[in-house]
């Protein structure tokens, strides 16, 4: 994803049927390419509280 406007459209489109707040990681190659996505943690409609041990572990 070397294009900002690519990720904004692709994550846009993954994200489009969340009624929640959802922190989500993307695991990328060095060609900066997706290997995969990882919902982590998920909150309320307008927030979500992120726990940092648990993305160290």
């Amino acid at each position: 994803m070397l294009n900002p406007r690519i990720t904004q459209h692709y994550l846009q489109s993954l994200l489009a049927h969340y009624e929640r707040e959802v922190f989500l990681l993307l695991f990328l190659d060095n060609q900066h390419q997706v290997i995969r996505h990882e919902e982590m943690f998920a909150g309320t409609i307008s927030s979500v509280v992120v726990h940092p041990k648990k993305l160290y572990a």
